[in-house]
C-alpha cells in the first residue's frame, strides 16, 4: 500500500482516539445477541524460571486475563493483562461503513493449550469461535443493510513468557509520604492475537479495510520482601507499557509497548487460495490501557497472521 493511500486509512483511525469509531462503539455494542451466560472459571498455570504464568477465562466473551507472578530478590510482582477482543469495523476511506461489536453474538472457547518450545511450558494460548449470526450496524447510505449475517470468527489470545524481555516499576511503599521505589522485573509476558474471518457482508463499497479491535488492561501489584510479611506497594507506572499517545501506525513487525507482538502480515481470500498482504496496527495508549485495532483488506476470508510458507 502506497504511502498516500494510508492518509484515509489514517484519518478515519485518528476517530478511534476519542471513541466515535471502533473502541466505545465496540465495547458497548448494541443488543446483544444471547446475554453473556456466566460459566465456571477456566484456569491454567505453567512455571518458568523465576515466574509463574497463569491463565484465566471466566464467561463466554472472547476475553482472557493473563497474569504474570515474576518472584525476584527483593519484591514480589504481579502484573496481570486483561486481554480482550472488542469487534469487527469496516472502513473505507475517511468513513466508518459498518460496525459489529463481541458482545453482538455467542462464543465458543477452548479449553487453555500449553504452548512448548523444545519440550518445555513457555506460554498459554485460547481460542475462541462465533456461534450464530452476529448483529452488524451500517453506517448511512448502507443503514438500511444492517442486521444480522453468518459471518464466522475465530480468534486466538495467547502469552508467551519471554526471558529476555522486562519492566520497570515505579511504586510506593508506606502510604502517600511513603518512599518512592524503581525496580526492574527480569522476563516479560508477549501478548499474540490471531484471527480468521469469513463471510463479512459486502452491502457497502467494493474495497476497503477490516478492522479487528483488542484491548489490554494491565493490573500491577508488588510487595517488598522484608521479613515474614512482606509490605504491599501501590504501582504507580509500568515501563514501557504505560503512558499517553495519540493514535500511532505500525506497518511492519513490532513489539507494541513492550508486550504485544504484532507482525504486518496477513493472507487473504477470494475462493481461489491465500494470498499474502500487508497489515498494519493502529494503537493508543490511556494510562494502563492499551488500545488496538489490526487492519487488513476486505475480502471473502482473512487471516491473521499470514500463515508460514
Amino acid at each position: 500500500m502506497e504511502a498516500r493511500k494510508l492518509l484515509p486509512l489514517l484519518a478515519a483511525l485518528v476517530m478511534v482516539a476519542s471513541g466515535s469509531l471502533i473502541y466505545v462503539s465496540l465495547a458497548q455494542g448494541s443488543a446483544t445477541a444471547s446475554g453473556i451466560a456466566e460459566q465456571d472459571v477456566l484456569v491454567e498455570s505453567i512455571r518458568v524460571p523465576g515466574a509463574i504464568v497463569m491463565g484465566i477465562h471466566r464467561g463466554d466473551g472472547p476475553s482472557v486475563l493473563y497474569v504474570l507472578v515474576d518472584q525476584g530478590d527483593e519484591y514480589t510482582t504481579v502484573l496481570a493483562y486483561s486481554f480482550r477482543f472488542l469487534g469487527i469495523a469496516e472502513i473505507h476511506n475517511r468513513s466508518l461503513v459498518a460496525k459489529a461489536g463481541a458482545l453482538n453474538t455467542s462464543w465458543a472457547c477452548s479449553d487453555f493449550k500449553i504452548i512448548r518450545h523444545r519440550g518445555r511450558p513457555i506460554g498459554l494460548l485460547m481460542a475462541f469461535r462465533s456461534q450464530g449470526p452476529i448483529y452488524v450496524s451500517y453506517e448511512e447510505p448502507y443503514a438500511d443493510s444492517s442486521g444480522y449475517y453468518e459471518v464466522n470468527m475465530t480468534v486466538v489470545l495467547a502469552a508467551i513468557y519471554h526471558p529476555r524481555l522486562g519492566e520497570s516499576i515505579l511504586a510506593r511503599f508506606g502510604g502517600g509520604n511513603g518512599s518512592l521505589v524503581s525496580y526492574d522485573v527480569v522476563g516479560g509476558l508477549v501478548l499474540i492475537a490471531g484471527f480468521k474471518v469469513e463471510g463479512w457482508p459486502d452491502a457497502g463499497p467494493g474495497e476497503g479495510h477490516l478492522l479487528m479491535a483488542f484491548s489490554i488492561r494491565l493490573r500491577a501489584r508488588c510487595w517488598e520482601k522484608d521479613g515474614s510479611e512482606g509490605e504491599a506497594g501501590r504501582v504507580i507506572w509500568v515501563s514501557p507499557f504505560c503512558g499517553y499517545t495519540r493514535p500511532r501506525l505500525v506497518g511492519r513487525r513490532a513489539l507494541v509497548r513492550g508486550v504485544f507482538a504484532f507482525s504486518g502480515r496477513a493472507a487473504v481470500s477470494s475462493g481461489e487460495g491465500w494470498e499474502g498482504v500487508r497489515a498494519y496496527c493502529v494503537y493508543v495508549v490511556k494510562g494502563f490501557r492499551l488500545y488496538l485495532a489490526i487492519a487488513v483488506p476486505k475480502a471473502g476470508a482473512v487471516r491473521y497472521p499470514a500463515p508460514r510458507a
